[in-house]
């Protein structure tokens, strides 16, 4: 996990795309493998758990680490008010924001309750 926002290159399908620079090697294994796809990941910036989202070959988007389902099509992440990137779905399951202090902008509470109160089918 790096402190800073340094960014690299990763390969996912024939692209080439930025990623966050201690995640290069990682994205890129991954995505040698048939049945994966990698949609977004961020290492957290040692303020958020390291996220990487995948889209199997079968199945539903998930959060490979938490192996938290995604409902979402896109846009997976949401920004703090510090400019930092999270998903609020796997923020919750690693226990950020329970006893510990965090601050959330009000659209960030309001996608927070957004989710929380969707129903998901798993």
């Amino acid at each position: 996990m790096c402190q800073s926002r340094n960014t690299g290159k990763a390969h996912v399908l024939d692209k080439i795309v930025r990623v966050d620079k201690c995640l290069e090697n990682l994205i890129d294994f991954i995505n040698t493998h048939p049945h994966y796809k990698t949609l977004g990941c961020c290492c957290g910036h040692s303020k958020y758990p390291m996220t990487i989202v995948v889209q199997p070959s079968v199945g539903e988007k998930f959060e490979l680490l938490s192996n938290t389902i995604i409902p979402r099509k896109k846009r997976f992440y949401i920004k703090d008010k510090y400019g930092y990137y999270y998903i609020p779905e796997v923020k919750s399951w690693f226990g950020f924001g329970i006893g510990t202090k965090i601050n959330t902008s009000k659209k960030e509470n309001k996608e927070l309750f957004y989710m929380k109160n969707q129903k998901m089918s798993i």
